[in-house]
């Protein structure tokens, strides 16, 4: 690091050359010598620059890596709430607070240490103290469901062959992991319905609970709200697609598809 000029006189009085020393012009220039050492220790004790994360979205604002990784919730706030208000989207067409929102979701599910998985517990703890603590922010809150619901989708296991399936004996606990990502959503309404993603939850969350009319009520409701959040309808899409009548889904598109050909055309379909 430079050091601090002194602002102090120097009072040192030039008494001319020892005997024996060499004339000026033959020897080094000690301040070039100093100057060239401090930068080659600089120049070594500099740390690297970071290496930008190749997963991280690169149509988000530069910042948002560094504040995620801070743990910076204010400006995160304020970065997801401008993204809403702007309706702003990727060259692909994505939400960036949709990927803003992944990306958080991401960094903070990162299992620490030699565990096997994602520490739910701990994301709950973080994404709580958040919504506390930022009393108006809807992305806390989504996020906040989405981690109930991410640890109640650990309810489920593999077995000894290997196969994914959702144990019996734990079917109790996810269930009440879901009504309790419910009761969440419902209580924080007011704060967390101001991102869209929350209509996508609250269906999903009820279709998990087997509430299928209350989904498609949600539904209704968003398409009306937010016609081209389109979240909305992929969530949609995924619930009918695992039903057993295969003809829903094209109903469904071309519903869709009448109710808004109009404002936003074919591209829904």
């Amino acid at each position: 690091m430079p050091g601090i000029a002194s602002s102090k006189p120097s009072f040192r009085v030039d008494a001319g050359p020892e005997p024996g020393t060499p004339p000026a012009s033959a020897r080094p220039h000690i301040a070039w010598i100093a100057a060239f050492a401090l930068a080659r220790c600089a120049a070594v004790a500099a740390p690297a620059p970071a290496e930008p994360d190749a997963g991280f979205p690169a149509e988000l604002d530069a910042q948002a890596q560094a504040w995620i990784g801070s743990h910076d919730f204010g400006r995160i706030d304020a970065l997801h709430a401008r993204y809403l208000a702007q309706a702003e989207r990727s060259s692909s067409g994505e939400w960036k607070s949709a990927l803003l929102a992944d990306a958080l979701m991401q960094a903070l599910s990162e299992p620490e240490g030699d565990v096997l998985g994602p520490d739910w517990s701990r994301v709950e703890a973080i994404t709580l103290g958040w919504a506390r603590t930022h009393r108006e922010s809807a992305l806390a809150r989504t996020l906040h469901a989405r981690a109930i619901r991410a640890h109640a989708e650990s309810a489920t296991a593999y077995d000894d062959r290997g196969f994914y399936r959702v144990r019996s004996q734990r079917q109790p606990e996810r269930d009440a992991l879901l009504r309790r990502a419910m009761d969440y959503l419902q209580r924080e309404q007011r704060v967390a319905s101001r991102d869209p993603e929350y209509a996508v939850l609250l269906m999903s969350t009820a279709a998990d609970l087997g509430d299928y009319a209350r989904a498609e009520t949600v539904f209704e409701q968003a398409m009306s709200d937010q016609p081209d959040y389109f979240p909305i309808y992929s969530s949609m899409l995924g619930l009918l697609r695992e039903g057993p009548e295969t003809q829903a889904v094209e109903r469904y598109a071309r519903r869709v598809l009448s109710r808004h050909e109009a404002t936003i055309g074919r591209e829904l379909y």
